[in-house]
């Protein structure tokens, strides 16, 4: 029975500790983006290049950057869309389109898939940690288990902090 009391306090006190983040509020005035100081990945090596250049570079110089040669039609519409491209930078060099602004706020906000996949990692095991503690109450050596569930949940919880860190 003093089981089944200390894991329903743990469970309360667990609860109420998830609800203590209070949510960040939006800025009121949209921030201007510098078209020469937001970068893409360019080709498989990554090597990054701002929409500034990218608006502005040869069809040559991008296939060097890239490692892929394109053939006409490819170049075609390279060159159309950094035509489109160039209308929606303005003469100081910031983003004048709202879908563009929109696109690199969701490029630089969202946590990347790897941080993503940990925080699922670390829910799925806090979860069955708890399961297999509420059947430790009946299976005494489910408890292990649980154990051994809510030690990788931690592990997991601490690599999530760390890549949530590093995205910021």
């Amino acid at each position: 029975m003093k089981k089944v009391l200390v894991l329903f306090a743990a469970l309360a006190i667990m609860v109420t500790s998830f609800a203590s983040v209070s949510p960040a509020s939006a800025p009121k005035k949209p921030v201007r983006i510098n078209a020469a100081q937001f970068f893409i990945p360019i080709g498989k090596t990554g090597q990054q290049i701002s929409l500034m250049e990218l608006s502005q570079i040869k069809v040559s110089d991008y296939e060097k950057l890239s490692g892929q040669n394109m053939n006409l039609s490819q170049k075609i519409g390279f060159k159309l869309a950094q035509r489109e491209l160039r209308k929606n930078i303005n003469p100081d060099g910031t983003l004048n389109s709202k879908r563009m602004e929109r696109l690199s706020h969701k490029m630089q906000k969202p946590a990347d898939s790897k941080t993503h996949k940990l925080l699922i990692t670390w829910l799925v095991l806090l979860g069955g940690a708890i399961v297999l503690g509420i059947i430790a109450v009946f299976v005494p050596f489910v408890g292990i288990l649980s154990g051994l569930a809510g030690l990788a949940a931690l592990v997991f919880f601490v690599l999530w902090l760390i890549s949530l860190s590093q995205n910021m």
